[in-house]
């Protein structure tokens, strides 16, 4: 995997493009890992550190975590993103088969009381594959779902979705997939519920193939609010030096 940048004195350079901070609720880059322990922090500034949960770390210096049967879990975030349906995932991802990236969890145990994934990459046929992007409405998945396939193995790719209340839509590498589609989520504390993301583990309620991820997972993002498609963009523009596009 190839990582460009360059050093000024101790800061490590890449493109000059600001990532979009408003409504940024979650903030993971593997980077800044300390190189010991399950601990990740959040560099959002609200203190959601992620747990790693048999995670290869050897390339956290590198921006990215291996992934096998492992993920990062975060902590009950409900406090944060509660006060709307809306919402914004992102992730670099470096996928080597089929599986799911991220799973909402009402409880700290995936698979217990309110689960679903929420993004997967998946397709018959492939590589190269498809992005899966849905969010739980009415008791059943609604879409985006992919329109055709374009993402490869072993190569850097910037996955999103976003819902703005209204509707939703999936991106990869800055470009909306398909079409978007209105619906009404509902969302795990409107039932009770606390609100976890798992990134790399699957729930049992899948959009293609419920297979937990294979392969590598970078930064991540997450916001309660919609992005626009110039936002996603935007964020695709700031981070896609650190993976080589």
């Amino acid at each position: 995997m190839k990582i460009k940048g360059f050093r000024l004195g101790n800061t490590r350079v890449f493109d000059q493009v600001p990532a979009v901070t408003t409504g940024l609720q979650l903030y993971y880059d593997p980077a800044t890992y300390s190189g010991s322990g399950t601990s990740l922090n959040d560099l959002s500034g609200n203190g959601f550190t992620g747990t790693l949960q048999n995670i290869d770390t050897s390339n956290y210096h590198s921006h990215y975590f291996n992934y096998s049967n492992s993920n990062i879990v975060t902590p009950n975030m409900v406090a944060a993103f509660s006060s709307t349906v809306a919402v914004s995932y992102e992730l670099w991802v470096w996928p080597t088969n089929v599986g799911c990236c991220v799973a909402e969890s009402g409880s700290s145990v995936l698979g217990a009381g309110w689960y679903d994934n929420q993004m997967e990459v998946g397709g018959d046929a492939g590589p190269p594959w498809s992005l899966y992007s849905s969010l739980w409405a009415g008791g059943h998945f609604t879409p985006p779902y992919p329109p055709s396939p374009n993402i490869t193995s072993g190569n850097w790719f910037q996955l999103v979705l976003t819902y703005d209340g209204t509707t939703g839509t999936g991106y990869v590498n800055g470009v909306a997939q398909g079409y978007t589609a209105s619906f009404f989520r509902q969302a795990p504390w409107q039932f009770g519920y606390g609100y976890w993301l798992n990134f790399g583990a699957a729930s049992n309620t899948s959009l293609y193939s419920n297979n937990n991820w294979s392969g590598a997972i970078g930064i991540i993002r997450a916001y309660n609010r919609g992005l626009s498609s110039a936002e996603v963009l935007q964020n695709y523009n700031a981070t896609r030096g650190i993976y080589g596009i």
